[in-house]
């Protein structure tokens, strides 16, 4: 692809040509490529969607456009199997709530689980794994549950147990953590079960302002931490389409300065607005000068879904040893000049 100086396109421009893909994807319409996309731009265009595990969403937002061949076929393939999984998570989800309930296990889905069902195309919104939460007082008939259900246990933590079936995971949680901006660490959420809504049953759900809440500081944790996907920010603008009462949005701004990440939350949600044409609360918004936002397209997009694992290491490294002049330190330094960048 080149530009009208005839001069060949940079990765920033298949940044942009990606976001507009993605936009057309959460209003649930398919878009068309620029013509002068060629062979190379299109296997870096979809090389950046496997990457940021949004090949199947570009496969629905393009699905009834002419493109190159080889990006038509692997997007087709790449749906078909987002797809698939989809349809498989759905099932274990609906498998685990039906067992839960029949054993009286109070549980609680979250995250993606919940989130990509408000989305144009749920299917296509790819998941890694199924989060959920129990009561820790039910933590061995949940395990009885799951292993009568045919899942394995790999007990990552004493918090989290991962349960693995046919190749896919849950994770399974006795307690739930918020980032805290201010000093860049998890906290406890010991509110969570106080913020959960009977939904039938013993399956509970998060009140929708909570789940908004926990959604950008997740993604906040996930930036600081080592780097996070688009997915992450199109999840935010889809809670924004879904949820367009003020009022809501005010009470997440309360859980939000609670936790220390006012601008910065802010700035996530002018993003929504710029790159993916949604209404966003005006109350919560906060613009972003032409760097930093370059800044933030750079550090969405540069990386996989979770950023970079590498950076990740460093990052835990960073805190657990106060190493202040590793490369990691210095990244976060450039994003955020000091730690009351995420505040008021």
């Amino acid at each position: 692809m080149k530009n009208e100086e005839g001069m060949t396109v940079t990765a920033q421009q298949i940044y942009d040509v990606f976001i507009g893909a993605m936009a057309a994807f959460l209003r649930g319409e398919t878009t068309a490529l620029p013509e002068s996309m060629e062979l190379d731009d299109c296997k870096a265009l979809y090389k950046l969607a496997k990457r940021q595990s949004l090949s199947g969403a570009l496969h629905a937002a393009t699905a009834d456009r002419d493109m190159i061949a080889p990006l038509k076929d692997r997007l087709r393939r790449d749906g078909f199997l987002t797809l698939a999984v989809y349809e498989q998570q759905q099932a274990m989800i609906g498998d685990i709530a039906t067992a839960f309930d029949r054993d009286g296990i109070d549980h609680l889905f979250f995250k993606g689980a919940v989130v990509r069902q408000y989305y144009a195309t749920p299917s296509m919104r790819s998941m890694g794994d199924i989060d959920m939460l129990i009561r820790k007082k039910d933590r061995a008939d949940a395990d009885r549950a799951m292993k009568a259900l045919g899942y394995e246990c790999d007990p990552a933590s004493d918090q989290v147990w991962v349960y693995v079936k046919d190749g896919c995971m849950v994770e399974m949680h006795v307690f739930m953590e918020q980032f805290c901006a201010e000093t860049q660490t998890e906290l406890p959420y010991d509110t969570v079960w106080d913020d959960a809504v009977l939904v039938n049953g013993h399956t509970y759900r998060l009140t929708d302002d909570a789940e908004a809440a926990h959604v950008l500081m997740h993604l906040t944790a996930h930036f600081c931490a080592g780097g996070c996907g688009l997915r992450q920010l199109m999840d935010v603008a889809v809670l924004c389409r879904r949820f367009p009462d003020e009022a809501l949005w005010e009470r997440v701004k309360a859980r939000v300065d609670a936790r220390g990440a006012t601008t910065f939350v802010g700035h996530l949600l002018w993003l929504c607005e710029r790159w993916f044409g949604v209404a966003v609360p005006a109350s919560m918004t906060v613009p972003l000068d032409e760097s930093l936002q370059a800044t933030m397209k750079e550090r969405l997009l540069a990386e996989g879904t979770f950023g970079n694992d590498e950076r990740l290491l460093l990052a835990r490294m960073r805190r657990e040893q106060k190493q202040s002049h590793s490369k990691v330190y210095a990244v976060l330094r450039w994003v955020f000049p000091k730690a009351s960048y995420l505040q008021h």
